[in-house]
């Protein structure tokens, strides 16, 4: 009996699987904008190199970042800086910042309007050291991100909410920001 159980279920999950794959949705891609979040899910290993040169000196700050998705509709991302600081006057400070982790969950999706909103929680965990000026900050933010394509253009727009839980000048410091972007193609694909 159990063989002929373990059977049917084999056949009947053989069957499913081919029938899942046919009604799988089409993706919908956007453009890559400097200054939001992306709604989509996607697969990216990452790396920026920032430098910047100020009255207090120089900083160079290079950043790894991995995103994964872990269901179709779930991404998890992790980004590792590394942060080299040159004062005019003083050490040179160079190490590791702090870690942001970050889910992005697509709660809607259109394929007909080409549409996506996604919500998502970023954590920034304190790795960095607050005394050598590499971070030390313990920061919780939600966010929204949403696109949409327009005829040729490209909407993306993004608000976020961050708490800071561990500032020390200003403790419990929050942020609200909002960003949109536009992109239009110069090119046919």
């Amino acid at each position: 009996m159990r063989y002929i159980t373990l059977g049917l279920v084999l056949l009947l999950g053989g069957a499913l699987a081919p029938a899942y794959a046919q009604y799988a949705e089409p993706n919908i891609s956007f453009f890559y904008p400097l200054a939001t979040r992306r709604p989509v899910t996607e697969r990216e290993l990452e790396g920026q190199m920032v430098h910047s040169k100020g009255p207090e000196g120089r900083e160079t700050a290079a950043l790894l970042a991995l995103e994964w998705p872990v269901l179709p509709r779930v991404q998890l991302e992790v980004e590792i800086p590394f942060t080299v600081l040159d004062p005019d006057a003083g050490k040179v400070v160079a190490g590791f910042g702090d870690i942001e982790l970050q889910a992005k969950l697509q709660v809607f999706k259109s394929v007909q309007y080409r549409a996506l909103v996604a919500f998502g929680l970023e954590m920034k965990l304190p790795a960095g050291s607050r005394a050598r000026r590499l971070g030390g900050e313990h920061a919780i933010e939600p966010f929204l991100t949403a696109g949409i394509a327009l005829g040729p253009f490209d909407l993306i727009g993004e608000v976020a909410y961050e708490w800071i839980l561990n500032g020390d000048d200003r403790p419990r410091e929050q942020e609200l920001t909002a960003r949109l972007a536009v992109g239009y193609p110069v090119s046919q694909k």
